[in-house]
């Protein structure tokens, strides 16, 4: 009698082979998911540091943008414009993103200066960012981190009002698509 059928045993080697794998991809997973949500709140800092240079080049007046921490310890963006309220802006994506230099970083972002940063908010104004009617910025940079600690990006500004994203690899910074 021939046996067509799976034994128990070699049944039982499957799932847990099947169960290893999969927690090994899980983890993998879930820190390119925290990258990528790291990643993206770096993006939506550029892009409302790039607004708001637009905006004190449109109104001919300066704009300021100001770093904060909410007390659990996670990032807050407030845009101060001198002819109104200042706008208060917590993206969702900044839910995962703390204010801090950590995750290794012991230089400062390109064309911001030398040496290891001194802050999160590494700008001449304490934590705010400065842009003037003619499009120029405070030179500086913010740093942000996952709460993980496995990534670790800066937002930096040229004395151009030039906003650029770099990512820290390899003990250096990498400009990020």
């Amino acid at each position: 009698m021939k046996n067509k059928g799976f034994t128990l045993i070699e049944l039982l080697v499957v799932v847990v082979a099947t169960g290893i794998l999969m927690a090994i991809a899980g983890v993998a997973f879930s820190g390119a998911i925290a990258r990528g949500r790291i990643k993206g709140a770096a993006s939506s800092i550029s892009r409302e540091m790039q607004n708001a240079r637009e905006r004190a080049i449109s109104r001919g007046h300066p704009v300021d943008v100001v770093f904060s921490a909410n007390p659990q310890g996670r990032l807050v963006m407030t845009i101060n414009n001198i002819d109104t309220a200042a706008t208060s802006i917590v993206l969702p994506t900044f839910t995962d993103c703390l204010l801090a230099v950590g995750a290794g970083v012991n230089q400062r972002a390109p064309e911001t200066g030398a040496g290891a940063p001194v802050s999160a908010a590494d700008f001449p104004i304490a934590n705010t960012c400065r842009f003037l009617s003619q499009g120029t910025g405070s030179v500086g940079a913010i740093y942000i981190t996952g709460t993980n600690n496995r990534a670790a990006f800066a937002i930096a500004v040229n004395a151009n009002g030039r906003i650029s994203v770099w990512e820290w690899g390899a003990n250096t910074w990498n400009k990020s698509n």
